[in-house]
């Protein structure tokens, strides 16, 4: 045998050993690729396979990628939230590594690698979250995340332009966080910003007031782009306005602290009249205004009640109540919250959840941006519904119920039937009962995990309209009780 052909030989037989190896794990991914990349031509050396070798190589790949990266990531999801580990990610996020390095993962059944890619960074932040409440550390990475999420997506230019299982970026580029990740995430930096007042400092200071705000406030009908709302799932919008409580609390002890301090100077300060002077009642108000961070938290808690009772959201309206509820406990902050006007708004809502009977309203829906696809002109004849230009013996006997749940996304049909074209039972290939059919889209990995989206009865997990208006009005209550003693400080003294 000539010398060049028992190279040839020889190079496609270590060729089908590494494939076996691989398929088997004993071989790795960046060692298949290096070796048809030495043996193609590339950089210059003699090809030593032929196309056909290096397309099934790379088409072999490609599968191996595609059935390691669906393992891992549905075993992932069959453990569990709760007991999901970092092994796990470090399990999925190697195989995205190896799918991306390859440039060879072949997406079959509708997935693509950004899905995943999407689901490895919502299992990352759950796994880091899982840990604790965060330190002054990771109080950077977490601020982040709320930054990344109160910024809008960029659009796809239409709703049909994009499937379902490629996911648009956030406008740092990085795969977007579902809401409950997001909670997950926001109660970690809720937990670091009690537990240490640095944190919480340092949080203000990187803008977590007006990402929090921007997210829990965001109407989308006004915004362009997409982006997750948080205005319907309960947790986040409590972790969200729960930070903004926080950020006030913070302020509001060192208001205390310098109340505690004007109060033992007050004898000193009282005039022959026995009462205050025009500068001394400034510097006593002074005392009880909080920072300006303070101030733009509750202008975002306000807003959210706002919006939240224009439209219905009740998710968001327990979550600035209980926010608000934690604030009264403080005399400061109701003279706050009585300055913000507060007042009015909760007589409304108190007056709006009385006069509902029976269950809450379903919140109105948020349009999505853009509405509507982009209009294309064309020449062509619009397709007709109903229309079938097939033979009346070759037409499809499909149901109502079978066109709907193949249109259906939210409810897809894994099984669907077989074709009934032509007689007798017969396929189009002319053999007697169901052909290879095509099987639909699978459905995205976070529909799997119920977090693609959040459904109107989620508001129930936290409250329902009898707890709504028991909160309100112990809130109305405590902040009109509390009118008498606000002016105590500028009232006469010697008397």
């Amino acid at each position: 045998m000539p010398a060049a052909a028992q190279s040839y030989f020889e190079t496609h037989r270590q060729l089908t050993a590494n494939l076996t190896g691989l398929i088997h794990g004993t071989c790795a991914v960046d060692d298949v690729m290096q070796f048809v990349a030495k043996n193609s031509g590339a950089g210059g050396s003699p090809s030593r396979l032929d196309q056909d070798a290096i397309e099934h190589a790379h088409e072999t790949v490609g599968q191996v990628l595609h059935s390691r990266l669906h393992q891992s990531a549905f075993d992932t999801m069959s453990v569990g939230k709760k007991l999901l580990s970092q092994e796990h990610v470090d399990r999925v996020a190697a195989h995205v590594k190896d799918a991306k390095a390859s440039g060879c993962f072949a997406g079959e059944g509708g997935r693509s690698l950004p899905e995943f890619q999407q689901l490895l960074r919502n299992l990352q932040v759950r796994v880091d979250a899982s840990k604790g409440p965060a330190n002054i550390k990771a109080v950077s990475r977490l601020v982040r995340e709320l930054q990344a999420a109160a910024q809008p997506r960029p659009s796809t230019g239409g709703l049909g332009d994009r499937p379902p299982s490629s996911p648009p970026p956030t406008s740092t580029g990085l795969p977007a966080l579902s809401d409950a990740t997001l909670a997950v995430a926001s109660a970690s930096l809720l937990g670091a910003m009690r537990s240490d007042p640095a944190a919480c400092s340092k949080a203000v200071a990187q803008g977590v007031v007006g990402h929090a705000g921007q997210i829990l406030a965001r109407d989308r009908s006004k915004g362009t782009g997409t982006a997750s709302s948080g205005a319907a799932h309960p947790e986040l919008s409590v972790a969200l306005a729960q930070i903004l409580s926080e950020v006030v609390l913070q302020s509001v002890h060192e208001v205390e602290a310098k109340q505690r301090e004007r109060k033992a100077l007050a004898p000193f300060l009282v005039g022959g009249e026995g009462v205050l002077s025009s500068g001394n009642r400034i510097a006593m108000l002074k005392a009880s205004s909080v920072s300006g961070e303070a101030e733009k938290a509750l202008d975002s808690l306000l807003l959210a009640l706002k919006s939240s009772l224009n439209r219905h959201e009740y998710a968001r309206m327990w979550a600035v109540i209980l926010a608000l509820t934690m604030l009264t406990e403080h005399q400061v902050c109701i003279s706050q919250i009585l300055a913000r006007g507060f007042l009015p708004v909760l007589r409304c809502v108190a007056d709006a959840l009385q006069s509902e009977k029976g269950p809450l309203p379903s919140p109105m829906q948020r349009p999505q941006q853009p509405e509507f696809p982009c209009t294309k002109v064309t020449q062509d004849p619009p397709p007709f519904s109903g229309a079938s230009y097939a033979p009346a013996l070759k037409r499809s006997g499909g149901t109502v119920k079978d066109k709907w749940l193949n249109s259906s996304f939210s409810l897809p049909d894994l099984r669907k039937p077989a074709s009934r074209g032509g007689l007798h039972g017969r396929s189009k290939e002319g053999g007697c009962g169901a052909g290879p059919q095509e099987l639909p889209p699978m459905p995205p990995l976070l529909w799997i995990l119920g977090e693609d989206s959040v459904p109107p009865e989620a508001v129930y997990r936290v409250c329902d309209r009898s707890l709504l208006v028991l909160k309100v009005r112990a809130l109305l209550i405590r902040i009109e009780g509390s009118r008498a003693t606000l002016v105590q400080p500028f009232a006469l003294t010697g008397h």
